[in-house]
Formats: structure tokens, C-alpha cells, sequence
């Protein structure tokens, strides 16, 4: 009788072996999936941020049709690109730039004094800075502290990238 006894025993046991190794493997399947799901939404949160801001600019700088109305400055220790706009003779500029850890915009007169936290908040952005020459404007973003950068090149005037005339203000 003792036998039957210590079967069910090794029986029992064996299965319990069988479900922990079942656990654990399903355990490293889950933590597996939690690291391919979080690096993918890493990917794509990166895309969508470098999509927005390609998408912002190209729709803001799409009126730009005079090279003398863009281009880039340094207020107040803020890079800022800035394009001006006349209506009804006022000169205005609307900048873009980064301030408390958002890229932001500010439309205003000229002659009014600018503030960097009155802009309007548009995105989360560490910092922003922008380049502009043979036709193009080259910004750089820094969506969030230590994050990578976000390069995008903007057409101007109706140009491509190899200065052919495409007969569009904007690409």
C-alpha cells in the first residue's frame, strides 16, 4: 500500500513540475511581448512626432513665397524661425520656437515685444532650432529630454531638393 501511496506522490509532483515550467515559459512569452509591444510604440510614436512636425511646418510655411520673409534668430537666448506677413500695411511674424519643454508658436506686430511663454503651446519639444538656406529650411526637434532628434527638410519657394522649379509655393 505504501507504493500507491508514493506513486500518486511522483505523479503529483511531476505534474506540478509541469505546470511551473508552463508558467514560467508563458511568463517570458508575456515579458517578451511587453518588450516588442513597447519598442514598437516607441517607433511609432517617433514617426508620428516626425510626420507632425514635417505636416506643421510644410502647412505653415506653405504661404512663404519671398526668401526676404523668413528666416531664423536668436531672442532672449530662444533659436526662433520666423516668417513675416503684411496685412493692411501692419508687418506681423509668427515664430516658431521651443519654450518649457514645448515647441510653440506666437503671431504678432512686429514691433511687439516678444515673449517666449506667450506663445501658443503646439507639442511636446525639448528644443527646436532651424537652418534655412538654398531654398530649404532644415529643422531639428528633441521631442522630450535626452530623447533622439527628429531632422526635417522643408522645400521653399517652389523648389526640390535639387533646386528645380516645381512651380508649387511650397512642397
Amino acid at each position: 500500500m505504501n507504493n500507491g501511496r508514493q506513486g500518486h506522490a511522483i505523479a503529483g509532483a511531476f505534474v506540478f513540475m509541469l505546470l511551473m515550467i508552463f508558467a514560467l515559459l508563458s511568463l517570458t512569452l508575456v515579458l517578451f511581448g511587453v518588450k516588442a509591444y513597447r519598442s514598437s510604440i516607441g517607433r511609432s510614436d517617433r514617426n508620428n512626432e516626425t510626420r507632425l512636425l514635417s505636416f506643421y511646418l510644410r502647412s505653415v510655411l506653405r504661404s512663404v513665397d519671398e526668401e526676404e520673409k523668413i528666416g531664423t534668430e536668436r531672442l532672449g537666448g530662444t533659436d526662433v524661425l520666423y516668417y513675416t506677413e503684411n496685412y493692411d500695411g501692419e508687418e506681423y511674424v509668427t515664430r516658431i520656437y521651443s519654450s518649457g519643454g514645448m515647441l510653440r508658436e506666437w503671431f504678432s506686430e512686429r514691433s511687439r515685444e516678444f515673449k517666449p511663454e506667450d506663445g501658443e503651446p503646439l507639442f511636446p519639444a525639448d528644443s527646436f532650432t532651424a537652418k534655412i538656406g538654398q531654398g530649404m529650411v532644415k529643422a531639428v526637434l528633441t521631442g522630450e529630454p535626452g530623447g533622439e532628434e527628429i531632422e526635417v527638410d522643408v522645400a521653399l519657394f517652389g523648389k526640390t531638393l535639387s533646386g528645380e522649379d516645381t512651380g508649387d509655393t511650397a512642397a
